[in-house]
């Protein structure tokens, strides 16, 4: 992707952001009859200006931000009393509590909104109810669930969606499902007493990857591959992981496996068929035989990010040794002491290999600082969306019901990732300033359709309400701070108090967003030279 891919998406995000925060200053601002004296979208030299009534609007070159400028907001203002009742600081409390928070409170609204209006039309991508995968040895195996069932019914209430299914199964209650399989319908009740909230189904499908891990097994000695994708075992179809520990577990002596397998050319895949002797083994771990395992998540800027990786890669092995699980792979990425790891993965019918090196961190835990080592990954068995389709609501109220429990659910994911960056469980290291943030805006906006762009959205929005109420003066959080400590002492903060306050708070502001564009350049930095 080009620059000009990247700074219309960010641009227009950022635009569109910071003209609703502002417009709810402006809006409240004005029903209190403050005179507002200008808005501006953007920092630093006007690109355009124009005035209409008493304020002046302008767009600036700068795009990281935006003020409304309103009288009265400083101490060194001459004001005569006409112009003190319109000035900001002439309020009362609640009026500037009312007007600080309108900004904020406009950036919650904004994703209530836009999601409401994606499920009126054109309808939110959601899962279906039909079930993708059944774990082994399961509640829901053990009761008769199969994957591709499709759920139509749970005690009585129809349902559509797997998230209503979620629903029902977090209750932990007895449930009686009704599913479809093939052209008929089944009964089954899950029993209520079962030990574990989950039963063992889930919407996303988990292909049959496997990975060999001993050459002189007897998959290793068929000629099975890590990154193969079983097909069939003994002419039985195998649709999922699941299938294949059931099928490779039957006690059979031997088991033609077909695979299909990435063409050593690239760009194809191949279909073959080896033997398996067992030998007297049985299960799939002892036949040789592991599960091959997906980048779920590549953090932007971090070493994996830069050398290349992507999400949904497929994990054939690291520095030629198997990956059994995500601690396996943190083990293997220590052990490494900062050395390149190669990475050799699938990507659609691609092979690829990848140099990763690991980014040093220390870590103190009980007064000892350890140094460990990261290359900003997060692994989990292979997996492919199920069955989705867009969910539509038509009624209005009901839209803006869902647009404010997904809003809610957003907001309860950064506070928590906050708390954790706060708390030192995540370092500084995670933060990403406005070119990772640009980087992920080129990335949505390139993806099919609006929705994942607009999703990303409402998450920045989101992102900028929190952060702009953080009691932290220069933030709309402090104006309010600043109310409520007027309110109860029966004055208004001292000038010195507010000056001091005010550059404790840009300096912590100013430090925060250091560490965001130094992350920023840093991986920059790494990516053009080949560190």
């Amino acid at each position: 992707m080009s620059f000009g891919d990247y700074l219309l998406p960010t641009l227009l995000l950022l635009g569109i952001l910071i003209f609703f925060h502002e417009l709810g200053h402006f809006a409240v601002a004005k029903y209190f009859n403050v005179k507002v004296e200008r808005f501006s979208i953007g920092f630093g030299p006007a690109i355009l200006r124009w005035t209409r009534g008493e304020t002046e609007y302008r767009l600036a070159w700068i795009p990281l931000g935006g003020y409304v400028k309103m009288l009265g907001e400083g101490f060194d203002e001459d004001l005569t009393e006409a112009e003190k009742a319109r000035s900001f600081n002439g309020q009362g409390v609640w009026p500037r509590i009312a007007i600080a928070s309108a900004g904020p409170i406009m950036n919650f609204v904004l994703p209530v909104v836009v999601i409401a209006a994606v499920m009126i039309f054109p309808g939110w991508p959601n899962a279906t109810s039909k079930i993708g995968t059944v774990a082994s040895d399961s509640v829901a195996e053990k009761v008769g669930l199969h994957s591709g069932d499709r759920v139509v019914e749970v005690n009585g209430s129809a349902v559509n969606w797997f998230s209503e299914v979620r629903t029902h199964v977090s209750s932990g209650t007895q449930l009686s499902f009704i599913v479809e399989r093939g052209n008929a319908r089944k009964t089954v009740v899950i029993p209520g007493n079962r030990g574990e909230v989950a039963i063992g189904i889930s919407s996303a499908i988990y292909p049959a990857y496997v990975q060999l891990l001993d050459d002189e097994s007897p998959a290793g000695r068929a000629g099975v591959l890590s990154g193969d994708r079983v097909l069939s075992i003994n002419g039985a179809t195998v649709t999922d992981w699941p299938e294949l520990e059931r099928k490779l577990s039957d006690g059979s002596d031997t088991f033609v496996v077909e695979v299909e397998r990435v063409a050593e050319t690239g760009g194809s895949t191949e279909t073959t068929s080896v033997a398996i002797n067992a030998d007297g083994h049985a299960g799939i771990e002892a036949l040789g035989l592991g599960r091959s395992l997906a980048l779920n998540m590549v953090l932007p800027n971090k070493p994996a990010d830069i050398a290349g990786l992507e999400a949904g890669d497929i994990v054939v092995q690291t520095n030629g040794k198997p990956v059994s699980s995500h601690e396996d792979l943190v083990a293997q990425v220590n052990a490494s002491e900062g050395e390149a790891i190669a990475f050799d993965v699938l990507r659609g019918t691609d092979r690829l290999q990848f140099s990763v090196k690991p980014d040093g961190k220390e870590v103190t835990t009980d007064g000892v600082t350890t140094k460990s080592w990261v290359v900003g990954v997060q692994v989990m068995a292979a997996a492919v969306a199920g069955e989705t389709a867009d969910e539509v609501i038509r009624n209005p109220i009901a839209a803006l019901q869902r647009g404010l429990r997904e809003t809610y659910q957003i907001t309860g994911r950064i506070l928590g990732g906050m708390g954790m960056l706060f708390s030192g469980q995540v370092g500084l290291d995670g933060l990403a300033g406005p070119i990772g943030i640009a980087k992920l805006a080129g990335d949505f906006f390139s993806q099919p359709g609006w929705v994942p762009y607009l999703w990303f959205m409402c998450i920045i929005s989101v992102n900028l309400a929190i952060l702009n109420l953080l009691p932290v003066p220069v933030l709309d959080g402090g104006h309010i701070v600043f109310a409520l400590v007027e309110m109860v002492k029966g004055s208004p903060v001292t000038r010195r108090t507010v000056e001091l306050a005010t550059t404790i708070g840009l300096s912590l502001v100013l430090l925060l967003m250091g560490f965001a564009i130094f992350n920023d350049f840093s991986g920059l930095f790494k990516l053009f030279s080949g560190s």
